[in-house]
């Protein structure tokens, strides 16, 4: 089962709400474990949060515009 964790920081101090805040969520889960940048295919934050595509990929522009997450810009890799 996955899951993620929304923190009170998430949406008091930095006023995420949505997908961005469920986005950002799953990122921050990943870098806690190794608080390092962390590449994490947009596959598995749709398969995490239940979000269309097209809902992460806005979060993520979004994020990155407003310089929140550790994290780098990648893609889905093609299914083999």
């Amino acid at each position: 089962m996955l899951y993620t964790i929304i923190y009170d920081f998430m949406w008091k101090d930095l006023r995420l709400r949505g997908a961005e805040k469920e986005v950002f969520a799953v990122i921050y889960g990943f870098w806690k474990k190794g608080k390092t940048m962390v590449d994490i295919l947009i596959q598995t934050v749709l398969t995490i949060t239940g979000l269309s595509r097209t809902s992460v990929i806005l979060a993520k522009r979004s994020l990155i515009a407003k310089k929140l997450p550790p994290t780098k810009s990648v893609e889905s890799l093609p299914a083999m």
